[in-house]
């Protein structure tokens, strides 16, 4: 479990994760499982439990564990012929549990989407 601050720079669209909070963070917490360690990679599963801009991409860099093909918080390209040109992060399931009013999307509130073995989203409650 990853717990933090994140304070966004809107100039840099950038966010950088702090150990205390300051006047304009947000604290965040992620949760990530490792599933396989494949050479000098792993496979995970990340539970955010606070869900703000590039929470994932930030918290993994921050523990020295960056997202293959990230750019932005850590992995940096090689050359025009680097394989990874776009960041390794894919959601297989999105569960929506809203504490607050959501708006016009509050009819999601309760639904999971989730990808099947064929790779086809489909729809189902908590």
């Amino acid at each position: 479990l990853l717990e933090g601050y994140l304070e966004k720079n809107e100039k840099k669209n950038k966010v950088t994760v702090l150990k205390a909070p300051t006047e304009n963070s947000k604290h965040i917490k992620t949760k990530y499982t490792l599933i396989k360690h494949i050479s000098n990679n792993s496979l995970v599963e990340i539970d955010l439990l606070t869900g703000r801009t590039h929470q994932i991409r930030a918290h993994m860099a921050s523990i020295k564990h960056p997202l293959l093909g990230d750019t932005k918080y850590g992995y940096k390209r090689k050359g025009e012929n680097d394989i990874y040109k776009y960041q390794a992060l894919y959601a297989y399931k999105i569960t929506f549990n809203f504490t607050s009013d959501a708006g016009c999307i509050e009819y999601l509130n309760g639904k999971s989407f989730e990808v099947n073995k064929n790779g086809i989203w489909f729809l189902g409650g908590i």
